[in-house]
């Protein structure tokens, strides 16, 4: 075992000494002038809350940055992803990762490479199923998957696949990570927008109606709120929106939007005997761009035709679930299309 702490390089601040980096591995070897380990068979190096295994590794202590090949896992967090070659950065928690299969949540990514960040991620040619990944009764296939960290999976150009037969190419396809327990307990977190926050929401019936209502408290963008108010139906639900949220941009940037709007939603229902259900949205309000400062519209969108999966079992087998949950809303993509999975 060598464990060590990260060396500053010259005008760089030094790494706290609570968190060294530990490397084990079969043969250890360093050099005290490139301040570069050489780690062979059955490695594991962790530090800065990531844990690496692999067959090879080399880090520069200096600068953080190490680059693993062969039989590569990298856990963050509760998400582990695998692939066959990593470059990473323990200090900027930043890197890149090839061949990757990974897992949030009920979905299974897979990847040519991803483009990691803190917490976050960017796949391309990526294939995504919350079905059993060998087998899957449906999958989507993106050039670029979007990881939004306990938020989204966000496809781009998704062409959706029932049993190996294209159905649909859609903009946006958007599968949900968030739990479906809601909770009422004050969270904590941090975005390079927002900085860190604390964020509450709390939810009240109001007589036949539901009242929303989320108060974040940030360092860099200060205070903000939003209330949703909700009236269901026995097959649809109308939103009356006001306040701000966040959405994200196809490279995984998030902005601020403040938003007035009415939205309506109408639950799924099958195409007949077909394996593909669809829903029916419609919104029309005021859209202004918070942060970074940006355009202000005032728009309405027509509701749209959704094709989506029913479930992971063919019909025969599995008839689709009832579906009459709804998740919230986010702010109209600029293609004026989204694809979103309504499982929580």
């Amino acid at each position: 075992m060598l464990l060590v702490p990260f060396i500053p390089a010259a005008g760089a601040p030094a790494a706290s000494p609570e968190t060294p980096l530990t490397l084990t591995g079969d043969r250890l070897e360093y050099n005290s002038e490139t301040h570069v380990v050489t780690a062979e068979g059955n490695v594991r190096a962790s530090g800065q809350g990531a844990v690496l295994t692999a067959d090879h590794l080399e880090a520069n202590l200096q600068t953080g940055d190490a680059v693993a090949t062969g039989h590569v896992t990298l856990v963050r967090g509760s998400n582990t992803s695998t692939g066959s070659y990593l470059r990473y950065n323990f200090r900027t928690q930043e890197g890149r990762m090839e061949q990757v299969v990974s897992q949030y949540g009920p979905w299974h990514l897979t990847a040519s490479s991803m483009d990691l960040a803190e917490g976050a991620g960017t796949a391309l040619d990526a294939t995504m199923t919350s079905c059993d990944p060998a087998h899957p009764f449906y999958k989507v296939a993106a050039r670029r998957v979007v990881v939004v960290p306990n938020d989204s999976l966000i496809a781009y150009n998704a062409a959706l696949y029932v049993e190996g037969a294209h159905v649909a190419t859609l903009p946006v396809y958007r599968a949900s990570l968030k739990p479906r327990k809601r909770q009422t307990s004050p969270t904590v977190g941090y975005n390079p927008l927002d900085g860190a926050y604390i964020d509450y929401a709390t939810y009240f019936p109001l007589g036949s109606l539901t009242d929303t209502f989320r108060v974040r408290l940030a360092t860099m963008t200060g205070l903000s709120g939003e209330n949703i108010l909700t009236r269901p139906g026995p097959d649809h639900e109308w939103h009356v929106v006001l306040g701000r949220t966040q959405v994200f941009d196809q490279n995984g940037n998030p902005f601020n939007v403040d938003r007035y709007a009415v939205e309506l939603f109408y639950a799924s229902h099958r195409f007949g005997t077909l394996p593909v259900s669809y829903a029916l949205e419609g919104s029309a309000g005021s859209y202004t761009q918070a942060q970074p400062a940006g355009a202000s519209t005032t728009r309405f969108e027509a509701a749209s035709l959704w094709p989506r999966t029913a479930s992971c079992s063919p019909p025969a087998s599995r008839p689709a679930p009832a579906d009459g949950s709804f998740t919230t809303p986010t702010a109209p993509d600029s293609s004026g299309w989204s694809f979103r999975d309504r499982r929580r």
